[in-house]
């Protein structure tokens, strides 16, 4: 006994002829992690579209530990600076007074890592490659 969905035939994929080659392309991603938000909150979104966008942001980033905001705010001026500069207006930060979040911890490990002159040198480099690769900076 089937209880659960059942398939409707009213939302199977259309057929349609074909004469030549057809087949399934690759989606080319944006060259950049942050161009999809960066175009919306740029190019689409109005300008009280993104004054109320910071103010939610900011009621609820308001709420978090300041190493959640500081890791936030850097996230938000990689999409845009004045995107990050009105969300940390918003937080009643000063310009700068970002610092000391998670991503400046890994920081701070990595250039000790890598600037001892251990044995290990090699994969304490290979470590902070690899973290580099994801952008943790």
């Amino acid at each position: 006994m089937n209880v659960g969905p059942k398939a409707d035939a009213r939302f199977r994929p259309s057929v349609s002829p074909c004469n030549g080659l057809s087949g399934r392309y690759d989606f080319v991603h944006p060259p950049e992690e942050y161009d999809q938000v960066r175009r919306l909150y740029r190019d689409i979104l109005t300008e009280q579209e993104r004054t109320n966008l910071v103010f939610n942001i900011c009621q609820s980033l308001g709420a978090c530990r300041q190493d959640v905001r500081n890791n936030m705010l850097r996230l938000f001026y990689k999409v845009d600076e004045d995107y990050g500069n009105r969300v940390s207006q918003g937080l009643g930060l000063k310009e700068g007074e970002a610092s000391g979040g998670i991503l400046d911890k890994i920081g701070k490990v990595i250039t000790n890592l890598t600037s001892t002159t251990s044995s290990d040198n090699k994969m304490h480099t290979g470590i902070s490659e690899d973290l580099a690769k994801h952008q943790i900076s």
